[in-house]
């Protein structure tokens, strides 16, 4: 089966915001609007499954559930070409399923 090529969705990153009160590279909440990068899916909509990556310059990309989360990180380029793993500073899972929390992580 072709997929049709006039459908794309390309999750952009959300910029950090000093007014959170929250440092730079901890866990932030999941803007209702975000889309997971992955699927496509709102990651707002299943908190409880969410996960998150956090980049160098404050950037945030929001997932849906871990899967999602190691499905991009074992292929960037695929999912968003213009970000680096290097460049990585931390990353979330909901402590619900075993996951680091809402604590801060260096890569």
């Amino acid at each position: 089966m072709d997929l049709p090529n006039d459908v794309c969705i390309v999750a952009p990153t959300w910029p950090y915001d000093p007014a959170s009160g929250r440092s730079l590279y901890e866990a932030r909440d999941i803007p209702p609007q975000a889309r997971c990068p992955v699927c496509g899916m709102f990651p707002a909509r299943a908190q409880s499954w969410a996960a998150q990556v956090i980049f160098e310059d404050g950037n945030a990309l929001f997932f849906d559930s871990p899967l999602m989360l190691f499905l991009f990180l074992a292929n960037v380029p695929r999912y968003a070409s213009d970000l680096n793993v290097e460049l990585l500073r931390s990353l979330d899972t909901r402590p619900e399923h075993g996951g680091t929390g809402h604590g801060e992580s260096e890569h």
